[in-house]
């Protein structure tokens, strides 16, 4: 067989997989390296600011709040490689994508709006917490995984290039814009942000990747 170019992946025969597989990556990296490049910052803000305690202490608290936050990054990889044979790819990425939704959503609703009382500090972690645990159990762990599962041989290599592709695309764009949208929206406008991306997430992998995969995996 020839080289299959990788416009082949936008034809009638594969678009729906390629939206499934490129898409939900480049949506998961916005929000993952998005937050990851700003949640230090926003903890920092939303506590010290209030408290008055100077800049050391907020660095002291960022750092404290990172690396709880990163334990659960962790935890979810543990627990993704558990559930993600049982479950199966789409499944646990559309659990994955509704988890990290939640999460931020739990977020807008602790920080509230701009000016307003100091946030509830275990909110804020449980939402950060829940983003992290839920992204590495679903699409942390599955996006990579289903270009190779979705695509035949002949278009394979291809199909998984571009999607990674789009990832970087999407890693990129959560990393350098992320943190101007903050200053320009303000926390609550970028974490219902955030939260909308990962909804959308799980809507392209909820209608697009139904019955695209057996619902039951090997070994299971």
């Amino acid at each position: 067989p020839g080289v299959v170019r990788w416009t082949a992946l936008f034809s009638r025969r594969w678009l729906r997989r390629t939206v499934v597989a490129a898409g939900a990556w480049m949506l998961m990296d916005v929000a993952t390296y998005g937050v990851g490049q700003f949640a230090p910052s926003v903890l920092a803000e939303l506590f010290t600011g209030w408290s008055g305690a100077g800049t050391i202490a907020a660095e002291f608290s960022s750092l404290k709040g990172a690396f709880a936050l990163d334990s659960f990054l962790l935890l979810g990889f543990v627990m993704g490689m558990w559930a993600v044979p049982r479950l199966g790819p789409v499944k646990m990425q559309c659990i994955g994508f509704l988890g990290m939704a939640a999460g931020m959503c739990m977020l807008v609703v602790a920080v509230g709006p701009s000016g307003g009382a100091p946030p509830n500090f275990v909110a804020v972690i449980t939402g950060f917490s829940i983003f992290n645990l839920l992204m590495n159990m679903g699409p942390n762990s599955t996006t990579f995984s289903l270009p190779p599962l979705l695509f035949p041989p002949e278009i394979r290599g291809t199909a998984a290039g571009f999607s990674a592709a789009c990832a970087k695309v999407g890693a990129v764009t959560g990393t350098l814009f992320l943190p101007t949208i903050k200053d320009a929206v303000g926390i609550s406008g970028t974490l219902a942000l955030l939260a909308a991306l990962s909804g959308t997430g799980f809507l392209v992998t909820a209608t697009l990747g139904r019955g695209l995969l057996p619902t039951t995996q090997p070994g299971g």
